[in-house]
């Protein structure tokens, strides 16, 4: 007989001591003064989330697309992108959005 998956329950209390001790990292979202470039990678990795979501792919298969680590896509998915250039994510946009690039540097607060 096959064994059924359960999915482990959400231990919030767990989750919140791990983001205070910084043993987990949830998504970053740049202040309003950050420099364009910065703006423009998080409205960039914007872009692909809501292409993940939409497609409803996984990040594995994201990364195959991208022909990119999955490491690297962790990264970008949850706009952890400092070490990553924003050549190298535009190029991505481009691959992913050939018909258009619409990459800008505002960012929606409140």
């Amino acid at each position: 007989m096959k064994k059924l998956k359960t999915k482990k329950r959400f231990d919030e209390k767990r989750f919140i001591e791990g983001v205070d001790a910084g043993e987990i990292k949830g998504s970053y979202i740049p202040p309003e003064t950050a420099p364009a470039s910065e703006r423009m990678k998080y409205n960039i990795c914007r872009d692909f989330v809501q292409f993940i979501r939409e497609k409803g792919i996984k990040q594995r298969e994201f990364a195959k697309l991208l022909d990119e680590d999955e490491t690297v896509i962790s990264k970008v998915v949850h706009y952890r992108v400092d070490d990553i250039s924003l050549n190298k994510l535009v190029n991505w946009h481009e691959k992913i959005f050939p018909e258009t690039t619409s990459i800008g540097t505002k960012i929606a607060y409140g």
